[in-house]
């Protein structure tokens, strides 16, 4: 029997087949999403208990005059009034402080991309996944 699904929301292909092969060997049914309007599609009809999200990633529910690079960060909004028991773990590059806050703020775990190892990053999301307490120190 599959465990739960993961969905993986970044335009970066790369990082998201890397990840999905890594969640896929552990059992999990992994979804990917390129864009926060196509995940908000996935969120509507599959069963998911995590999903992982990109800040710099296209999203046409963005609200004008928000920067691109923060489109994340509505993400997680969106999905958090919809889906408020959603975990969430946005996984990035940025280092702007206020966004980082705005991330944490929203709900959502931040983990920086390219410095948190992968097996780090694929122990904190199959803890949260199976449902063990897991705490951003920085939360």
């Amino acid at each position: 029997m599959a465990k739960e699904g993961i969905l993986l929301i970044d335009d970066e292909q790369t990082f998201l087949e890397g990840l999905a092969d890594a969640l896929e060997a552990e059992g999990y049914r992994v979804f990917k999403a390129r864009t926060g309007t196509e995940a908000i599609r996935i969120l509507g009809r599959e069963s998911v208990r995590l999903a992982t999200v990109d800040v710099m990633m296209p999203y046409a529910e963005t609200p004008a005059g928000v920067p691109s690079h923060r489109a994340g960060v509505q993400i997680i909004k969106d999905i958090k009034k919809r889906w408020p028991d959603l975990d969430i773990f946005c996984i990035s590059v940025i280092n702007d402080a206020e966004t980082i806050r705005a991330i944490r703020h929203a709900g959502a775990r931040f983990l920086r991309k390219g410095e948190t190892p992968l097996r780090t990053l694929l122990a904190m999301i199959t803890s949260r996944a199976r449902g063990i307490a897991y705490r951003d120190p920085g939360y």
